[in-house]
């Protein structure tokens, strides 16, 4: 029996505007009503759970940094991170690309380190942050635990080149997920969204096959592959869907499709 539904945001739950439909709020509503529990697994940081409460949508735990941290909106525990002498040769090896930019999505100090060679990510730098740009190891060993880079590419040729250099290096410490149009989240391989799931129903004595996943990106794969039900968004690309026990059109279809099947 499915009892545990997991959500991607970006692409999946989350519109383009960065709001979630009205169909899919009052489905995950019906869900849990019914006595299940709602998730969510997400390259954006933990602290977006404080967003999803304002739109409306209340996870009783997320996955953030693409599996590498675990929240219940009020504790959190991280479940793996980057270690800091892979992470500064990770900021060496990015410097050295003229087609990319990237950030460093960071732990404790809740900010970002960005290499902004094109100028993106200066919304998300502190005054704080920037005396530490040019020092990038005083960064890591003040600031750590480093959980991922998100790594912006000229175009998708570049992306797929770059993750490819990534996953042949660095002794095999890193996995490169392609993610929007142009993007990498690169991580520790030790990490992603189905190993966090699994971490999850660890800690809560359940089997992993209780849970039902959605999602529509290479990060989503994994763990669409082997939930106990696999949803795909129809815009997902077609590698996605493949894995997938279903392809829909959005979290409601899901989660509908779940409660008929349970007859609830």
């Amino acid at each position: 029996m499915i009892e545990y539904f997991v959500s991607d945001l970006d692409g999946t739950l989350l519109r383009g505007d960065e709001t979630i439909a009205s169909s899919d709020i009052e489905a995950i509503l019906k869900w849990t009503e019914s006595g299940r529990h709602f998730i969510v697994a997400s390259g954006r940081p933990v602290s977006f759970i404080r967003r999803l409460n304002e739109l409306g949508v209340y996870p009783e735990y997320m996955l953030g940094s693409t599996g590498s941290v675990l929240s219940d909106g009020k504790n959190e525990e991280v479940l793996g991170a980057i270690d800091d002498y892979y992470a500064y040769k990770m900021v060496e090896f990015l410097d050295a690309y003229d087609e990319t930019d990237y950030v460093i999505d960071g732990y404790r100090f809740r900010g970002f380190y960005a290499k902004d060679r094109f100028g993106y990510f200066k919304r998300h730098m502190r005054t704080a942050d920037i005396a530490l740009v040019m020092e990038p190891k005083s960064f890591f060993k003040d600031n750590e635990p480093i959980l991922k880079f998100f790594v912006i590419c000229r175009d998708d040729e570049v992306a797929y080149r770059l993750a490819a250099d990534i996953e042949n290096g660095f002794d095999g410490y890193f996995k490169a997920f392609h993610a929007d149009r142009g993007c990498l989240e690169v991580v520790n391989k030790k990490v992603g969204k189905w190993r966090g799931i699994e971490a999850l129903a660890d800690k809560l004595h359940v089997d992993p096959k209780r849970f039902a996943c959605i999602g529509d990106e290479e990060n989503d794969m994994v763990m669409i592959k082997n939930a106990g039900i696999g949803f795909a968004m129809s815009t997902a690309d077609e590698d996605v869907r493949a894995v997938a026990d279903r392809v829909v059109t959005s979290v409601k279809d899901a989660i509908m499709y779940l409660l008929e099947e349970e007859n609830v």
